[in-house]
C-alpha cells in the first residue's frame, strides 16, 4: 500500500473515534453556589441603620466663674513740661571760594600761504546760439507794400511826404541867393515792392507736413430708379387698340432653322412660368429666414441694410455658389461685409435646419431666383 493511503486511513479512523469517544473523558460541570436572599423595604433598612448606631455620651464641661473687677487706682499727676532750651544762633555760612579762571585758549597759528597752487582753468564762455529762421526750407516772404514797382523801396523811418522822386530836405540859408527857394519838406517815394503779396505768400505757423488722413470707404452708390412718365389718360383713350398680329407657325420656323443649320431637332421652347407666389408663401419664407438671422445691436453692421441674391434647386436647397450681395446701404466697407456674412449665414442655416425651403413645386420658376433685403430695423418682404 502507498504511504499516503495509510496516513489518510489512520487520520480518518482517529477522527471518527474522537467523535464517538470524546464525550466520555469530559470533566464534570461545576455546581453553582446558591445563597438565600431576603427582600426588605427602604423603611425597614432605615430602621436597621438607626438601631445599629450607639447613642453618643454627653459630657458636661464646667465653665469657670467670671473674676470680679478690682477698683481702679487714681492716676498720678502729669509732670510739668520743661521749659525749652534756648537754641544757639546760626552761624553764617562761609562764602564759596571763587572758581578759577579758565586758561586762555591759544590762538591758532596762521597757515602759511600756499605757493605753487595751480589755478583752476577758466571755462570759456558758451558761444551765443544764433537762432535761425523757423523754417529755413522756405524762401523769405516779400514784404507787403501798397504798390508794385520794378525796384523795391524801403519804408522811410521818418514821416515824410510821399512823392515820385526822392528829394533832399531844402532849408533856406541866410545868404542871399539869386532865386529865392521855397522851404520844401523832405519827400520820398511811396513804399513799393517787386511783386504783389497775397495771403498765400504770407508766412503762417502751420506745419509743413502732416499725417495723411484716413481715406473714407467708398460707399456703394445705388442706381436711381427711373420714374415712368405718366401718360395722360386722354391720349391713351384717343389711341385705337392695336390689332392682333397674326400668329406665326412656330413649327415651320423651327423646321426652317433646323434645315438651314444642317438638320437636327428643333430647340425646345422654354416652359411657361407658373403662377406667382402667394402672400402667405412669401411671408412664410421671410419668417423662416428671419428666425435664423442674428444681429448684434451694438455692432456697426446693425446700421447696414443689405440685399442678398441666391438661387434654389427644386428641393428648396440653397446653391452656395450663387450667394452674392446685390447692394448695401449704410456703414463702411467692413460693416457692410459683416452684414452680408450675417445674412448669408442666416440663409444657409435656415436651409440646413428645414432640409430645404418648403415651396410649391409647380411655382419653381417663380422662386428659383430670390432677392431678399435684410433690414435690422424691420425685415422687409421679398
Amino acid at each position: 500500500m502507498h504511504a499516503g493511503h495509510v496516513i489518510s486511513g489512520t487520520a480518518h479512523v482517529g477522527l471518527i473515534a474522537w467523535l464517538f469517544l470524546g464525550g466520555l473523558f469530559a470533566p464534570d460541570p461545576e455546581q453553582a453556589q446558591v445563597s438565600p436572599v431576603t427582600l426588605i423595604t427602604s423603611e425597614e433598612f432605615a430602621e436597621l441603620q438607626q438601631a445599629s448606631q450607639s447613642p453618643a455620651a454627653e459630657v458636661e464641661t464646667a465653665q469657670p466663674e467670671a473674676p470680679t473687677p478690682e477698683p481702679e487706682a487714681p492716676a498720678p499727676p502729669e509732670p510739668e513740661a520743661p521749659a525749652p532750651e534756648p537754641q544757639p544762633e546760626p552761624q553764617p555760612e562761609p562764602a564759596p571760594a571763587p572758581e578759577p579762571a579758565p586758561e586762555p585758549v591759544p590762538e591758532p597759528e596762521p597757515l602759511p600761504p600756499v605757493t605753487g597752487a595751480e589755478e583752476a582753468p577758466q571755462v570759456p564762455p558758451a558761444p551765443e546760439q544764433v537762432q535761425g529762421p523757423d523754417r529755413p526750407d522756405l524762401p523769405p516772404s516779400p514784404e507787403e507794400a501798397p504798390r508794385v514797382a520794378p525796384e523795391p523801396v524801403q519804408r522811410p523811418e521818418e514821416d515824410v511826404a510821399v512823392d515820385v522822386e526822392t528829394r533832399p530836405e531844402v532849408v533856406p540859408s541866410d545868404e542871399p541867393a539869386e532865386v529865392q527857394q521855397e522851404e520844401q519838406p523832405p519827400a520820398a517815394p511811396e513804399e513799393s515792392t517787386t511783386e504783389i503779396v497775397t495771403e498765400a505768400d504770407r508766412p503762417s505757423g502751420a506745419p509743413t507736413s502732416s499725417v495723411r488722413p484716413k481715406t473714407r470707404p467708398q460707399r456703394v452708390a445705388e442706381a436711381p430708379e427711373p420714374e415712368a412718365p405718366e401718360e395722360p389718360r386722354q391720349q391713351a383713350a384717343q389711341q385705337p387698340d392695336p390689332e392682333p398680329e397674326p400668329q406665326q407657325n412656330n413649327d415651320a420656323i423651327d423646321q426652317a432653322l433646323s434645315e438651314a443649320l444642317g438638320g437636327g431637332e428643333p430647340a425646345e421652347t422654354p416652359r411657361p412660368a407658373g403662377p406667382p407666389l402667394s402672400a402667405s408663401e412669401r411671408e412664410g419664407l421671410r419668417l423662416a429666414v428671419q428666425n435664423c438671422w442674428v444681429v448684434d445691436p451694438g455692432s456697426p453692421a446693425a446700421q447696414v441694410v443689405v440685399t442678398l441674391a441666391f438661387s434654389l434647386d427644386r428641393d428648396g436647397q440653397v446653391q452656395q455658389s450663387t450667394l452674392e450681395m446685390v447692394s448695401a446701404r449704410g456703414g463702411d466697407a467692413s460693416a457692410q461685409r459683416s452684414a452680408f456674412d450675417a445674412a448669408r449665414r442666416a440663409v444657409l442655416r435656415c436651409s440646413a435646419q428645414l432640409g430645404g425651403f418648403r415651396l410649391p413645386q409647380e411655382k419653381y420658376d417663380q422662386w428659383r431666383d430670390i432677392e431678399m433685403t435684410f433690414n435690422p430695423e424691420n425685415m422687409r418682404n421679398l
